[in-house]
């Protein structure tokens, strides 16, 4: 890694920092808006009030960092070290740390609505007082972690391991659980009005197996062009959604694991998705869903998916 020195407040958006070795540097308050930080090394960083927006820390080394009051809003931290970091009152909405090792770190009163905490490691983090809203902490590890006072309304705690976790005056209304949700002994997710969901057998490869049905058939009415747009305009603000890409054809993919099962929620989301497209569609040709049902029934009629977008 080559050594990069910064003169402290300096303005360094879109910056490229790959690799970069920032190791104890003092970039507090700088704005690095929008830059790429993958794989750089910035251990023992001091980052507090930091504008990181939109930046790319995929794999960065950041353990022992200061990142008090940054902002890391749409902030990509997925496979990132964060290991006894301290993160208190950052603000990362829609912040991605996927992966992410945030083991014994500090997230006090934190604002983290709708950040993705997938397959993280949180042991014995401190999140009191964290706005975890919206988050997801599908097979995250939160073992030992402070929740105390936090809120987590409507996150998604599907297959998330919560030993010993400190749940004091913590809000989980409407927050989403399954049968593999570890909770620490004599903890009630039903008194404390959580969701529980009930595990699908239907994969990510029957959603975008019906979705590109969808498309095929379409593109003989509205051409490629339309379908693209369409399926752009009509996707659903969340991150779930947003995962899915739509080329200039219309097609559609999504990275990860096909095999993955859907929950009750993603199916609600793609219901909502089908249903807006064909809004639009329909404001070209009346009744759009109706015209392309039969072509679809005979190709899809053994995906279920079918039957929830007609629902």
């Amino acid at each position: 890694m080559e050594k990069i020195l910064f003169k402290p407040h300096k303005q360094l958006q879109n910056q490229n920092l790959v690799k970069a070795d920032l190791k104890g540097i003092n970039l507090a308050n700088a704005c690095l808006r929008n830059s790429d930080l993958t794989f750089a090394d910035l251990e023992n960083a001091n980052l507090s009030g930091a504008d990181l927006t939109g930046c790319n820390l995929k794999c960065a080394n950041l353990k022992g960092a200061d990142l008090t009051n940054a902002i890391l809003d749409n902030a990509d931290l997925s496979y990132s070290q964060l290991n006894k970091a301290n993160l208190a009152g950052i603000h990362a909405r829609n912040a991605k740390f996927q992966n992410c090792h945030l083991n014994s770190a500090n997230l006090e009163k934190a604002y983290l609505s709708h950040a993705d905490f997938t397959q993280a490691a949180l042991n014995n983090a401190n999140l009191k007082g964290a706005n975890l809203k919206h988050a997801i902490f599908q097979q995250a590890f939160l073992t030992g972690a402070n929740l105390t006072d936090a809120n987590l309304a409507e996150a998604n705690l599907c297959d998330a391991s919560l030993v010993a976790t400190e749940f004091e005056m913590a809000c989980f209304y409407n927050a989403q659980y399954n049968s593999k949700t570890l909770f620490p002994q004599n903890f009630d997710p039903q008194q404390r009005k959580m969701v529980f969901l009930q595990r699908n057998d239907i994969t990510l490869a029957d959603l975008l197996d019906i979705l590109n049905h969808i498309s095929k058939h379409s593109q003989r009415y509205l051409g490629m062009g339309l379908v693209a747009k369409y399926w752009k305009a009509s996707q659903p603000d969340v991150n779930w959604c947003k995962q899915f890409t739509i080329d200039e054809k219309g097609n559609i993919a999504v990275n990860g694991n096909k095999n993955q099962y859907l929950d009750d929620f993603q199916i609600q989301w793609y219901r909502m998705w089908v249903k807006n497209y064909f809004k639009l569609c329909s404001h070209v040709i009346n009744n759009f869903e109706d015209v392309i049902y039969n072509p679809l029934e005979s190709e899809c009629c053994h995906n279920r998916l079918l039957v929830y977008a007609y629902a």
